[in-house]
């Protein structure tokens, strides 16, 4: 005899809706790694295990006490008692907070004398002191840990963005961005290391191998010009980090190749990250320079007339080496904003929750600590310290 078993009409609701709602669960991380070409492939399939940022504390934004109060924020260093050390470039300022948030001291003031700065653009520590970029004077300053001036060495006045910075190598070196020469007639770049006994050793600074968007130039009647650089646009990045391991990528794909010290290609990682549409809101704020400098200048010839809004954003935001060589990348994607971090040979590590975005700015990571600055819609910096919990 057939026996036919009837569940209630709401039970079979409830276990319809438990299946239907149930997220999708990402598949468990898997490295791939493939050997066969002319160098390994090192591809991170699936979801890594995640580390958890809590707030710690921060420093600066809007309503903060007269001495926390930052112009531009060029560069932050954490510091091994817990505090974080805030280069202010347009205030010319280094000054140092307590682990608490509290300010300490001021590293350097305004100047070109010793223990002063001009244009102050990043700091790194050498051993226990700490060096100052200062393009302003062309030199990098040594302080000792007592904030003393030790002494100096002279550097090209290079200015720039971001890239013009130092390199950290912890414990005891950095390198620094230079120029060389040009040699037939085209200059190339440099990473110089330095430690405590002084210039070292140096590596070249690797070409992009494919044109990039070409900037628009914009050429005054008295003959001066402007620059604005093609929005979110594929870029060529490069990073040095410790031991002078040199990462190459192109913004507009989720991978990364690691040279060797002749320059050839070690191993590539790749991750299946989407890049995301470019926006309305993103394009009119990635634009705002350029429209205001057309508002305020219309009859100013420009070389392309206008930007080219590409379909597609760059994949690739942000990215810097944590002390201990591991490399933490920022990618905007269709599902979101995330930060993941790399193992010295390419592999995904672990993926990042409940930071804000990295920024601008190069974030300081020492240890389970992480230093980083936001800006918000009136441009004031804040200058934020998370805990890392894996």
């Amino acid at each position: 005899m057939l026996m036919r078993r009837f569940l209630p009409v709401a039970l079979i609701t409830l276990i319809s809706a438990a299946c239907a709602e149930a997220p999708e669960r990402a598949p468990a991380l898997t490295i791939q790694v493939d050997s066969t070409g002319r160098f390994p492939v090192i591809r991170s399939l699936g979801d890594a295990p995640v580390w958890r940022a809590e707030p710690v504390m921060s420093v600066g934004g809007a309503g903060a006490p007269e001495e926390e109060e930052f112009a531009m924020v060029r560069s932050v260093l954490l510091h091994r008692d817990g505090g974080v050390i805030v280069v202010d470039a347009r205030e010319a300022r280094v000054a140092e907070f307590g682990p608490t948030g509290e300010w300490r001291a001021d590293w350097a003031t305004k100047g070109a004398g010793p223990g002063e700065v001009s244009s102050p653009y990043s700091i790194a520590w050498l051993d226990d002191s700490l060096a100052v970029l200062d393009p302003g004077n062309s030199r990098i300053g040594i302080l000792a840990p007592d904030r003393r001036w030790v002494r100096s060495f002279p550097v090209q006045p290079v200015t720039g963005g971001q890239h013009i910075r130092l390199y950290r190598d912890p414990p005891n070196a950095f390198w620094m961005w230079a120029v060389r020469p040009p040699v037939n007639g085209t200059p190339s770049n440099l990473f110089i290391r330095v430690t405590s006994g002084g210039v070292g050793d140096s590596l070249a600074v690797p070409r992009p191998q494919i044109d990039m968007a070409p900037p628009i130039v914009c050429r005054t009647a008295d003959g001066g010009f402007f620059v604005f650089e093609a929005p979110l646009s594929a870029a060529h990045r490069v990073l040095i980090g410790p031991s002078g391991q040199r990462v190459v990528a192109m913004s507009n794909t989720a991978s990364f190749a690691a040279l060797t010290p002749a320059g050839d290609t070690s191993f590539r990682a790749e991750r299946p990250h989407v890049a995301a549409s470019v926006s309305d809101a993103e394009w009119s704020e990635r634009t705002e320079p350029w429209r205001t400098f057309r508002e305020r200048q219309p009859s100013v010839a420009c070389e392309p007339a206008a930007p080219t809004r590409p379909e597609k954003r760059t994949l690739l935001e942000q990215w810097v080496f944590a002390d201990d060589g591991a490399l933490w990348v920022e990618w905007v994607t269709t599902s979101g904003r995330q930060v993941e971090v790399f193992g010295a040979d390419g592999a995904l590590q672990s993926r990042v929750e409940g930071l804000p975005a990295l920024g601008a700015v190069e974030p300081s990571i020492v240890g389970d600590r992480v230093a980083l600055v936001s800006t918000d819609s009136l441009g004031l910096a804040t200058v934020h310290v998370y805990r890392i919990v894996k």
